[in-house]
């Protein structure tokens, strides 16, 4: 999945700041974001990035109920861990700073990991297509 540090980090904080459970328009009314499913999603994906849990395992959603026009009311919640592996003080700073735009994923990526290699031999123009596709095999 896409996800941008920011919009994780918005919902990751405005979680916290509402005790680790709060509806869809509690977090609106924390981050003024209209895509609150989608902030959790990234909040998800960058729990998983900093290693505090699995993907799966960060947030969860539920269906509490129904607008008077019919939308449905969701309920999200950190399952229980979460809010425990969150408290220490660096990690709220971190939060803070990747809202503020302080920070990046590069900075909060683990720097021993290998830089991606290039596909060159796919993007060579001067061989025919043909000529590539043997060279690959």
């Amino acid at each position: 999945m896409n996800w941008t540090l920011a919009a994780g980090a918005r919902g990751c904080l405005a979680l916290i700041r509402l005790g680790g459970m709060a509806t869809t328009q509690q977090l609106h009314g924390q981050t003024g974001s209209m895509a609150v499913h989608t902030d959790i999603a990234a909040a998800r994906e960058l729990l998983a990035h900093l290693g505090v849990c699995d993907q799966a395992a960060a947030i969860d959603c539920r269906r509490v109920g129904a607008t008077v026009n019919g939308h449905a009311v969701m309920r999200y919640s950190f399952r229980p861990g979460i809010m425990e592996a969150l408290r220490p003080a660096r990690m709220k700073e971190l939060l803070a700073d990747m809202v503020a735009g302080r920070a990046t994923r590069k900075a909060t990526a683990d720097a021993a990991a290998p830089p991606p290699r290039a596909q060159t031999a796919l993007f060579d123009h001067t061989v025919p297509a043909h000529q590539r596709h043997d060279q690959l095999r």
